[in-house]
């Protein structure tokens, strides 16, 4: 395995025009979300072998000049899996000639859409990717904790409290926030990913408490943290880019059934991705584009290919934890 780069400081140092244009639609004008963040690690083959750990064993005390004890930790084999994401961008030929307002470039913003809306299926993919409804994607954290038996104890059960219905309810919050934070990276939390009226209340809860911290990233934007771990919004699914429907959103709003089953909730997952221990993106390659110029099948069309790679990988159950059965109205 080599490299480990965020999205987002590949974004930054990116000197292709073509993908300087994508990145420019991911990043600008958007909530941060959590696949900007998370470290991508580029492997060499669309199956990685892992180890997972399975079973811890106790360190052994002795006297002097007796013998030494024995420990064994066990660790299983398992295949990580990574999906190619391509798509073939269709430009009307008539619209690259001709001369729009403000400079308007028609591949450019197609490039830039495209941007917006892989980094949407990416930010889906990494939540709530889900392999028995669809076999071309891999299984996110979603499916993971409903599915994983290696996550069993990683998720902390908010039994569908109101986090907004009055102050005790917000340090409740608080308190169980911080529990599901101490299962997750030994307490550093490095990013929590939740819906945007989460987003809201938590913010709600935090400025009414006065302990609302935030500090603006490397695209200048307002990024609120707490206790070190920064809010982010996956955001909408990509086919709803256009709309602001709550019901469109990646994670959706009190609409779920929650891991303990708790009917009509909202989730927030913690992932910690610091360290050899961190959740990681893995990738082939990174995103990559071709300019391929008129369709032979279309000579209508003018096309771009784009093509990427995307898995998940999560070294040990304690990379992630979930919050679950928040009532959020």
């Amino acid at each position: 395995m080599v490299g480990e780069i965020p999205l987002i400081e590949s974004a930054l140092h990116e000197k292709n025009p073509a993908l300087k244009e994508v990145y420019e639609g991911m990043f600008r004008g958007k909530l941060p979300s959590p696949s900007e963040y998370i470290p991508r690690t580029t492997v060499d083959t669309f199956g990685p072998k892992s180890l997972h750990l399975t079973h811890t064993d106790r360190p052994t005390t002795r006297n002097l000049n007796a013998a030494a004890g024995s420990y064994r930790a066990k660790w299983s084999d398992r295949s990580e899996t990574i999906k190619v994401i391509q798509d073939a961008l269709k430009i009307d030929i008539e619209q690259t000639e001709v001369s729009y307002m403000s400079g308007q470039d028609p591949i450019d913003l197609n490039l830039r859409q495209y941007g917006r809306d892989l980094l949407a299926l990416e930010n889906e993919l990494c939540l709530t990717g889900d392999p028995s409804a669809d076999d071309t994607v891999p299984a996110g954290l979603n499916f993971r904790f409903n599915n994983d038996a290696t996550l069993i104890g990683q998720a902390v059960d908010a039994n569908n409290l109101d986090i907004d219905g009055s102050d005790a309810n917000r340090f409740t919050f608080l308190e169980l926030l911080d529990e599901s934070h101490e299962l997750c990276g030994g307490g550093q939390v490095d990013i929590m990913c939740m819906n945007r009226q989460t987003w809201r209340k938590f913010r709600a809860a935090l400025r009414v408490l006065k302990i609302l911290d935030n500090h603006q990233d490397q695209f200048d934007r307002q990024v609120m943290t707490y206790n070190g771990a920064m809010f982010a919004n996956p955001g909408l699914k990509p086919e709803n880019q256009l709309s602001a429907a709550a019901a469109g959103q990646i994670i959706p709003s009190d609409t779920t059934t929650s891991v303990f089953g708790d009917a009509s909730t909202t989730p927030i997952y913690n992932i910690s991705y610091k360290g050899k221990e961190g959740f990681r993106i893995l990738q082939v390659h990174g995103l990559k584009t071709d300019r391929l110029g008129r369709n032979p099948e279309n000579v209508t069309e003018v096309v771009v290919d784009m093509r990427s790679t995307f898995g998940l990988f999560l070294p040990t159950k304690f990379c992630v934890s979930l919050l679950d059965g928040l009532n959020v109205i």
